[in-house]
């Protein structure tokens, strides 16, 4: 018969709203079957700890952490868990005054005060994953009353229900909350979208003290923050940044995955502990302890870093205790996440178009200059008597130079653009025979002569060497390909160093080559060039990451090389179109590119494959 008042006061009050259901069903459990005091209580496999969920008659005050939050082991709710069996998930206590129950539990003066002796303890399952353990009911009942089994599955499967239930629609409000705050924003852009989204929205479901949004700027090669419930000492905004790899915040953008953390200050994990350094902390009540951060990744293109979101100090929805970060924060942020995902690549290709526009102004701006100058300088002297004839030869000459600079800018663009439409080979290049030093390496030698004079370096240390093929290519491709490496060479001399500088292109002629494919090595017959210069070099930690669109040197904003960030996506674009392969082979001193050149371009027998005509 209880059984049948227990299922109908579940059912009744399975009505309740969403913030309520579980208060509601402690209610329904004291409402039938009389008892002292119920807990339900949360399961926190990553923190080992319980955290209250609902309580039924007792109200202890917040200065009393121990009940609010514990540590499962050395509990005796952690006690019983472990006497539990899948055939009898729930433990039974005649006497809380018999040991071992009497020293383990916390609350010993609860205990005394409100009369309690009976104890039932019972698994909640994770309806999603039966396996786990959701969470632990705690029914203190009169001391003239049992259970059945019965009783206690109708219990463990409406609670379990009930907490699925909770999820689910707090998923389901929190996107719909965060499409009517787009909606509702007449400034659209990603700070105001954010700000009510870390302060109120997320806190909802989710309480906590502090939370920061960081955007990736590949162009900074920074994370920067974009919006943040308050940051200790409060500094300007333009300040707070991370490097990959810096941090913990930097450290969850660099592996691109989420970390979440007991105590800052007693990491477990010793490689965190090692690189630990959260140098802007959140302004938080409490000193930081618990963390949780979070990757956001491109919707249409999931390997790509858009932002990180973090947190500090969970805090207990019943009282204002620091908790800890669970699974069940982490699925529902993560759900956030991939709505703030949209909006922030929205923003990003926006906020990237910004920066590419600017750059390429800088970039195209230089040599503008230079002809400029130069066209005014041979106007304003033309009919001088006095005038010789050779000024006129350099001044003509440096606009020329110039101009195909400017040219070969362009290009950059250009093909970079080919690179990204799906239009075929045959169409994107315009192939010829060609001889590689001749025709291709010289003029692009030719080409960094404004660079060169611009940063007082000597020409001549730009040296080619060895015999060098001819070769069915596009010409202004290759150029591309040469051209981008020696500027690049140029722009990360060692400036500590002038003397230094020099940059050797060199042949090692037809051979048999082994190549890095993947994760191995392949023989391959064809011609081996090697570029190397002795420069400032590459970091280990950057060698796979410099071919990436818009990846700059670590720290280039320091400085003021400028760059897109474009130009070795486009080398390695354009040298794997045409079956080529380019790696690094040392990282400094020197820093040494080695690009291979297939047998099969020797002659243009590719041209009619349809690899070449439809791909």
């Amino acid at each position: 018969m209880k059984e049948s008042y227990l299922l109908k006061a579940l059912l009744e009050a399975s009505h309740s709203p969403n913030s309520k259901i579980l208060e509601s069903f402690l209610k329904a459990v004291s409402s039938t079957i009389p008892s002292k005091m119920c807990t339900l209580w949360k399961v926190n496999n990553l923190a080992n700890t319980l955290s209250i969920l609902a309580r039924e008659d007792y109200k202890p005050p917040p200065e009393k952490e121990y009940e609010f939050v514990y540590p499962i082991q050395g509990s005796l709710t952690g006690y019983l868990m472990e006497q539990m069996t899948p055939n009898k998930p729930y433990f039974k206590i005649d006497s809380i005054y018999d040991e071992p129950y009497w020293s383990l539990h916390k609350s010993q003066e609860r205990v005394k005060k409100l009369g309690l002796k009976k104890m039932l303890c019972i698994s909640i399952p994770n309806s999603e994953q039966s396996s786990d353990t959701d969470a632990i009911l705690n029914i203190y009942p009169n001391d003239d009353f049992d259970f059945s089994d019965d009783c206690i599955d109708i219990i463990r499967d409406h609670f379990s229900l009930a907490l699925s239930r909770t999820r689910f629609i707090e998923r389901e409000e929190v996107t719909r909350t965060i499409i009517q705050i787009y909606e509702q924003k007449s400034s659209k852009d990603l700070a105001s979208i954010l700000h009510p989204i870390i302060n109120r929205v997320l806190k909802k479901y989710c309480k906590y003290e502090g939370c920061s949004v960081f955007l990736w700027d590949p162009f900074s090669n920074l994370l920067s923050l974009t919006q943040t419930t308050g940051i200790k000492y409060q500094p300007k905004k333009n300040e707070v940044y991370y490097y990959l790899g810096e941090g913990l915040t930097g450290g969850i953008a660099q592996k691109k995955e989420h970390l979440i953390i007991k105590n800052l200050a007693n990491i477990d994990d010793t490689n965190l502990d090692k690189n630990y350094e959260h140098k802007w902390l959140e302004d938080t009540e409490h000193v930081g302890k618990s963390f949780m951060g979070i990757p956001i990744m491109s919707p249409s293109r999931p390997n790509e870093l858009l932002g990180v979101i973090r947190f500090t100090n969970r805090l207990n929805f019943r009282a204002p205790v620091v908790d800890f970060f669970c699974n069940k924060d982490f699925t529902l942020v993560k759900h956030v996440c991939n709505l703030i995902a949209l909006y922030m690549e929205y923003e990003q290709s926006e906020r990237v178009r910004t920066a590419f526009a600017k750059q390429m102004a800088h970039e195209m701006m230089a040599p503008a200059a230079a002809i400029r100058g130069s066209a005014e300088r041979l106007i304003r002297k033309w009919n001088s008597p006095n005038f010789p004839i050779a000024k006129v030869y350099d001044y003509l000459n440096s606009i020329l130079d110039h101009a195909e600079l400017q040219v070969a800018l362009t290009r950059t663009i250009q093909y970079m653009w080919k690179g990204s439409t799906s239009v075929p080979r045959i169409h994107r290049y315009q192939v010829d025979r060609y001889d590689l030093k001749e025709n291709i390496i010289q003029p692009c030698k030719k080409l960094v002569i404004p660079f060169t004079r611009r940063e007082s370096l000597t020409f001549n240390n730009i040296v080619i060497v060895g015999r060098f093929p001819k070769m069915f290519v596009d010409k202004y491709a290759f150029e591309q390909v040469f051209f981008n490496l020696l500027t690049n060479a140029i722009k990360y001399r060692d400036k500590q160093n002038m003397d230094s500088f020099y940059i050797s292109i060199k042949s090692l002629g037809y051979d048999s080559y082994s190549i890095p494919v993947n994760d191995g090595y392949e023989s391959k017959k064809g011609y081996l060039i090697i570029v190397e210069d002795n420069g400032v070099g590459i970091e280990p930690d950057e060698k796979d990451k410099i071919f990436l669109l818009g990846y700059r040197k670590k720290g280039i904003e320091k400085t003021n090389v400028r760059g897109l960030g474009l130009g070795l996506t486009v080398v390695k674009q354009i040298l794997e179109d045409f079956w080529c392969h380019i790696w690094i082979s040392n990282l400094k001193k020197p820093t040494r590119f080695e690009i291979f050149l297939p047998d099969r371009l020797r002659n243009d027998s590719y041209l009619k494959t349809d690899e070449w005509q439809m791909e």
